[in-house]
């Protein structure tokens, strides 16, 4: 355990004494070198710093003694990252402790802490974070892989929500990684048709520009590369002029904002205008937003430029980039509505439908089977849909494989049985064939990757035959 009394910090501070006059011949500068449970008491105690020989605003400015650190350089600088984004000093203790294999307490973090932060310790009983906490609206754990997981929700009306809908997999109350409130990051993996991928959604509850930043930047640290990857849109719930910073730090994401705070959004912005100009500026605007053609739309933004080209300007730089994300002439129109969160995050949650009915997934499969087998008939090839499905993994890795699902070839189901129950060792027990009736059967056996490539390879045929022969399994299993 590392013993603070003997790490010494140097720093330098002028004080006076507080409740009188302060004189140059009162005040003093005064350099020392003291451990950290002195200079915290210095600062508590009669003497009042006023000020600090600090860098960044860190109430430590050099350790002296770096033999006696317990973190190593990899460790330190993780630690100082995860604090640029403010998060949760406890949370970062356990997420250190369970990422990097080791065995630390918040004391031994202190010296990266900001004094802000330092002074919050006294409200901290202990130095170590429970197995699970507790926050205004969710319980959620670290696990094994130092990253955030969801368990329930503490507001009763989100867990019934959330319980009441089956095609959500997971959801989640992030913890409060700004100081200037509390951070909603809900993330869900919707499975209405695919069983071999989610796709992720972001839901965030911010305040500010600088701390929807923060928020997105702790989303793209904390949850995992492969989810952030696959995250289709962020729900911004609050603020509505915001879109730059979701295509700054995460440019393959489009934003849905929520109709109520951009028209307050938008509204304070019309503080810039005259007042009698105010009232028909923001009609104009619900008109933009309503728009139901795009010639309608850019006649509007010239109305917009003679009545005020100021206002005419934010609108450019704020809502004319991202208008798929809110425009309704745009197929793609992204808003929630309501005035409660838990109104809007239904809302959200039917925006999620919508955009994966607009991906090809299930249907726009099925049109391409339509298209280029017209031999099968229209539930046939819906029916083939249990099988193709299962092969977005490979059509997100390979064009090959996404140019070979056009032209789906008679199946030879056989030789692929013949695999199956023959040399080729999948690890499982021999109850595998009967288990192919499930439609899920490639995902569950890890079949997809790890062997249809090879058969295809090895009997020289077009990976979308061994595709379309899992139908054939299905009718004779």
């Amino acid at each position: 355990m590392l013993v603070y009394s003997q790490v010494l910090y140097q720093c330098s501070y002028k004080t006076y004494i507080p409740g009188g006059q302060v004189k140059g011949n009162t005040r003093r500068t005064r350099h020392i070198d003291c451990p950290a449970s002195i200079l915290l008491r210095l600062r508590d105690d009669k003497l009042r710093i006023v000020k600090l020989n600090m860098e960044h605003n860190h109430l430590i400015r050099k350790r002296i003694d770096q033999s006696l650190a317990k973190l190593n350089q990899e460790e330190e600088n993780f630690a100082k990252e995860m604090l640029e984004i403010r998060a949760d000093p406890l949370l970062l203790v356990e997420c250190m402790n369970q990422r990097f294999k080791i065995d630390i307490s918040l004391e031994d973090i202190r010296y990266l802490l900001t004094p802000k932060e330092t002074d919050s310790f006294k409200h901290i009983p202990g130095g170590f974070i429970d197995t699970l906490r507790v926050n205004g609206f969710a319980k959620y754990i670290l696990n094994e892989t130092g990253h955030y997981q969801f368990v329930a929700f503490t507001s009763r009306s989100l867990q019934q929500f959330y319980l009441g809908h089956p095609e959500v997999l997971s959801m989640g109350y992030a913890p409060n990684f700004t100081a200037c409130g509390y951070l909603l990051l809900i993330v869900v993996g919707v499975d209405k048709y695919l069983s071999s991928q989610s796709i992720f959604f972001a839901f965030i509850n911010d305040e500010s520009l600088e701390s929807l930043r923060l928020a997105v930047r702790a989303f793209k640290k904390l949850m995992p590369a492969c989810a952030v990857s696959q995250t289709a849109t962020i729900t911004v719930d609050k603020p509505g002029d915001l879109a730059t910073v979701i295509a700054e730090e995460l440019s393959h994401v489009t934003p849905i904002f929520c109709q109520w705070y951009l028209m307050q959004s938008v509204r304070a912005k019309l503080l810039m205008v005259p007042k009698r100009q105010r009232s028909y500026l923001s009609d104009l605007f619900t008109h933009l937003m309503n728009a139901t053609t795009e010639q309608d739309y850019q006649h509007s933004k010239e109305v917009l430029h003679i009545y005020s080209p100021e206002f005419y300007d934010y609108f450019i730089t704020h809502w004319d980039c991202c208008t798929p994300s809110w425009a309704n002439f745009q197929l793609s129109r992204r808003l929630t509505f309501g005035s409660k969160t838990n109104n809007r995050l239904r809302g959200a949650i039917n925006s999620y439908r919508q955009i994966l009915d607009s991906l090809d997934t299930a249907d726009g499969l099925a049109n391409n089977l339509l298209e280029h087998s017209h031999q099968k008939s229209q539930s046939r090839a819906r029916d083939d849909l249990s099988t193709i499905v299962c092969t977005r993994v490979w059509r997100d890795q390979s064009p090959e494989v996404n140019n070979m699902l056009r032209h789906i070839s008679p199946a030879v189901g056989k030789m692929l049985i013949e695999e199956v129950n023959g040399d080729v060792d999948y690890g499982h027990t021999p109850d595998l064939k009967r288990k192919t009736c499930n439609c899920s059967f490639f995902l569950q056996w890890n079949l997809p990757c790890r062997h249809l490539f090879r058969l295809a390879q090895n009997h020289h045929l077009p990976l979308t035959d061994l595709i379309a022969g899992c139908r054939w399994i299905i009718e004779v299993s």
